[in-house]
């Protein structure tokens, strides 16, 4: 008895100290190998990560209400009370009125939307406790760490071939011990700004210029994984760098704020893996994919070309036929998407987003509101559109979509007011590189999904949001500094 009240209160102390918060971040590849063990080798439908994150977020919910100190605290207890109310009641709605309701598919897919908006509120108050020091500063190494041990199982599993394939067909590229390809080149993409942010902090001479090596490692895993999301958003962000270094050293050259960074030499160094990016690309499953993509691409708008020459040919004015009433009938957003070529650059995504929005313009006045649950008001087969935005929509609701959208909105509003005020931290490192990972999260998101409602990927937005908040958010003691 003794003993299990000694672990609870050991368990209440990490809470306060806010280890735990730490320790999840970089247990985050630790759950995905064995997510993906247990998929693979059990066939498993709850595997242990995903149980893992949820009782995480059981912890979280309890830190939120009972166990910090931050000034933030009322403002955000009262939003995710009204969050939880606007979510539940969606749910029961969609319980009495949706024409196939699945309670196990619905619960989980709101539980895993939900696990994003309350991991931001939870790491936000996390770094809303803490005054402005190394302690802000782990919060973003763990995530470095996080991503060298991705980077470096993927290398292993490729130099050992004890990885498995991105993809069943036709296309190259490594995803090592992790079970989704896109949810884990999301991942890499999203916490890449994060890794090369670290490395340009810590290279403060020629001798410590090895911090770069991470960079080098989780770009070229990312690069392998094989998908269009990890090769560009890596080249975005190594030809991005050099610019942000150039913006450092004009705000340095203003003297108002100090800077630590040795500029000159990380310039160098950025430049030299933009080159060595250029360089290896042609050689990478991520470039092979990406070039059949565009080829299929040109194909598609060949053949549309000369279709398209074919009814004009055959088109006088004497033949023309009226087409029946159907076409006036037809959805202005289907004919807009009813496109091949479109079709190909979005994976045929096009034709859920179709399927999805002619179920919610038929939806009755409470589900338009509040959602209409998984996958919409199907009827063979559940299917998700897989663009975050458009699903969190329809499945949320108007109301509550704006609800989910909150913690991105907050950002926007923070940052224009600390724009009004001629505040210099918004154009920092600490805060460039993170909004750039902010960035590739909301293009993902929108363009490839897996990200806001994937507990995997979402993890990574919610801790990178919440540390930018933190730093732009007015403050007391707290400094932004480099």
């Amino acid at each position: 008895m003794g003993e299990a009240m000694n672990k609870q209160l050991d368990l209440l102390n990490k809470l306060k100290n806010n280890d735990l918060f730490l320790i999840f971040i970089i247990l985050q590849p630790i759950l995905d190998v064995l997510t993906a063990l247990s998929i693979y080798y059990f066939q498993a439908s709850i595997t242990i990560g995903l149980l893992v994150r949820m009782a995480f977020m059981l912890i979280s919910i309890v830190y939120i209400f009972f166990l910090n100190n931050s000034k933030y605290k009322k403002l955000i207890t009262g939003y995710l009370i009204v969050f939880l109310t606007i979510v539940g009641v969606g749910f029961l709605t969609n319980y009495f009125i949706k024409p196939n309701f699945s309670l196990f598919s619905e619960l989980q897919y709101t539980t895993k939307s939900v696990y994003f908006v309350i991991m931001f509120l939870s790491y936000l108050l996390v770094l809303t406790s803490l005054n402005y020091s190394s302690k802000m500063d782990r919060y973003q190494a763990f995530i470095v760490y996080s991503m060298v041990i991705v980077g470096v199982v993927l290398l292993f599993t490729l130099l050992t071939g004890t990885g498995f394939d991105t993809y069943k067909y036709n296309k190259a590229g490594n995803k090592g011990w992790f079970y989704s390809g896109n949810e884990l080149s999301a991942i890499l993409s999203i916490c890449f700004p994060m890794v090369v942010l670290f490395a340009v902090k810590k290279s403060t001479s020629l001798k410590k210029a090895y911090f770069w090596i991470p960079v080098l490692v989780v770009g070229f895993a990312a690069i392998m994984v094989g998908t269009k999301v990890g090769h560009l958003a890596i080249i975005l962000v190594c030809a991005l760098t050099p610019i942000l270094l150039g913006l450092e050293l004009l705000v340095k050259k203003l003297g108002k704020l100090s800077s630590s960074i040795n500029i000159k030499l990380n310039l160098i160094i950025s430049i030299g893996i933009v080159a060595a990016v250029a360089l290896i690309t042609p050689v990478t499953p991520a470039f092979t994919n990406t070039s059949g993509h565009y080829s299929s691409v040109a194909e598609e708008i060949a053949e549309e070309s000369s279709e398209t020459e074919v009814e004009e040919e055959g088109s006088g004015s004497e033949d023309k036929v009226e087409e029946p009433e159907k076409e006036e009938k037809e959805n202005f957003t289907a004919k807009l998407l009813d496109n091949k070529v479109l079709s190909v650059l979005l994976s045929s995504r096009d034709k859920y987003f179709i399927k999805l929005n002619n179920d919610f313009i038929e939806a009755p006045a409470q589900q338009k509101m509040f959602g209409m649950g998984y996958a919409g008001n199907w009827e063979k087969a559940p299917k998700l559109i897989e663009m975050d935005f458009f699903d969190l929509f329809y499945s949320f609701g108007i109301i509550g979509f704006a609800a989910f959208m909150l913690p991105f909105i907050s950002i926007l509003l923070v940052a224009m007011k600390q724009l009004l005020n001629l505040k210099l931290q918004l154009i920092r490192l600490n805060v460039l590189f993170p909004l750039m990972s902010i960035a590739l999260a909301v293009g993902i998101a929108f363009l490839a999904g897996h990200v806001l409602y994937a507990p995997a990927v979402s993890i990574y937005v919610s801790v990178i949001l919440a540390i930018i908040l933190a730093q732009i958010m007015p403050k007391g003691n707290n400094r932004l500094e480099i």
